[in-house]
């Protein structure tokens, strides 16, 4: 449509259009969204006939953040299962936090809360690793040499978890009303922390196995 009539076009542009096969976490995927104008639909084309649209607030699916919990949960417990392999204890993250105390209050924190009867009282009704955190999961396993810092992206996978965790649109609207409508920067790290959770969920999985 141009301006208020309808123009008849011969063929659609490649920037407005998606295939099966194209996969939404993908760089080329969201390439098509920030090449075209984003705040139009794409068309999904199969056999050269059109199959359906797609926005860019589709990313704001609730199935999607369904499948992304999911890995996560799935992840969270490769990481317990990784320690568990590697012959470590709830008393080896223990001790771990309270070598960390000596010049860190936000350690000194967990220190007296895991004390305290609440905190002896979640480890002791909790299977092995369950009551810590993931982040100190991570954390612990960089200190004891199990992962590496290259392979897996603490910062981005503790923000893709609470992105997903608080229900967070990746997808919202400009806080003014020029044009685009549609900011695709929170699309762009979004999909960025996604890509570093499916390497470091590779990585983990590889580790458990041939290790």
């Amino acid at each position: 449509m141009n301006e208020n009539t309808f123009e008849l076009i011969e063929k659609i542009p490649e920037e407005l259009i998606c295939y099966p096969q194209d996969l939404i976490f993908s760089h080329s995927t969201i390439k098509k969204f920030t090449n075209g104008n984003h705040d139009e639909v794409m068309f999904v084309m199969e056999d050269g006939f059109i199959k359906g649209v797609v926005h860019i607030v589709d990313y704001n699916n609730n199935d999607l953040y369904v499948e992304l919990f999911r890995l996560l949960l799935k992840f969270e417990k490769n990481i317990r299962q990784l320690l568990e392999k590697y012959g470590k204890k709830n008393e080896d993250v223990l001790n771990y936090f309270e070598s960390e105390s000596l010049n860190s209050s936000f350690f000194l924190e967990k220190v007296e809360y895991y004390k305290s009867e609440n905190g002896k009282a979640r480890i002791l009704n909790s299977n092995i690793f369950e009551a810590f955190y993931l982040r100190d999961l991570l954390l612990f396993c960089f200190y004891s040499n199990i992962l590496n810092k290259r392979d897996v992206n603490l910062n981005k996978i503790t923000a893709i978890r609470n992105w997903v965790a608080h229900s967070r649109e990746v997808i919202y609207i400009n806080p003014d009303t020029k044009h685009p409508i549609y900011n695709i920067k929170g699309l762009k790290e979004f999909v960025e922390n996604v890509q570093s959770l499916f390497k470091a969920f590779d990585h983990v999985e590889m580790k458990i196995l041939n290790d």
